[in-house]
C-alpha cells in the first residue's frame, strides 16, 4: 500500500500511529510535509492534498516525517521513497532537509 505522510495528516490522522498500525503493508511511500496554513484550512476537512508549497522539514508535520522515516528504517524498508513538492508551477523531484 502506499503511505503519504501528508494525506495522512490533512485527513486529520496521525501519521506516527497509521505508519505503525499499517507498517507491514506499506510497499512505497510519499514524503510531504505540510504548512501551519494549509493544516489549519484543510486538516480533518479533506482526506490530503497532491502536493505542497511547504520543504519537507519546514511544516507542522517535520517530526511525525522524521519518526515515520525511522519507523521505516528500522523495519528494513526497502522501497521507493518519493518526495512531494510544489516549488512555482513545477513540482520538484526533491525538497528534503537535513
Amino acid at each position: 500500500m502506499n503511505f503519504d505522510t501528508g494525506n495522512t495528516f490533512i485527513a486529520g490522522q496521525d501519521p506516527v500511529a497509521f505508519c505503525r498500525r499499517f507498517l507491514d503493508k506499506i510497499s512505497h511511500v510519499h514524503i510531504k510535509d505540510v504548512s501551519a496554513l494549509l493544516a489549519a484550512s484543510l486538516r480533518g476537512k479533506d482526506t490530503g492534498t497532491a502536493i505542497s508549497q511547504c520543504a519537507i522539514g519546514d511544516g507542522v508535520n517535520a517530526g511525525n516525517i522524521r519518526k515515520c522515516l525511522e519507523m521505516l528504517h528500522d523495519h528494513g524498508f526497502n522501497f521507493p521513497l518519493v518526495p512531494k513538492l510544489q516549488l512555482g508551477n513545477e513540482v520538484a523531484p526533491g525538497g528534503m532537509k537535513d
